[in-house]
């Protein structure tokens, strides 16, 4: 389900495999955010087109980025790049 960019700037949407909601946050044209949520350790800040940022829903992208952002050490933002895509043994 996806609920695309809206007036409100927040976005959600349920990936199909795992089932896991992920929040979006608009903060420019090219910057989102997913807030630190459940055990994440920092939010995630995203760098990305809302062309870009749909082909990133469409894989696997934001769930690594999520994990990502859960391990030890992480300091402040966990960052998802323009080029960030799913990647090569994530299914």
């Amino acid at each position: 389900m996806v609920n695309y960019i809206n007036k409100l700037k927040i976005v959600s949407y349920t990936m199909n495999e795992p089932e896991q909601k992920i929040n979006l946050k608009k903060i420019t044209d090219y910057i989102w955010e997913i807030p630190k949520t459940g055990n994440m350790n920092v939010t995630i800040r995203i760098f990305a087109s809302e062309k870009l940022l749909a082909k990133m829903i469409e894989d696997r992208t934001l769930l690594q980025a999520s994990n990502m952002a859960q391990l030890p050490g992480i300091y402040k933002y966990g960052c998802v790049m323009p080029d960030g895509h799913e990647g090569f043994l994530a299914r």
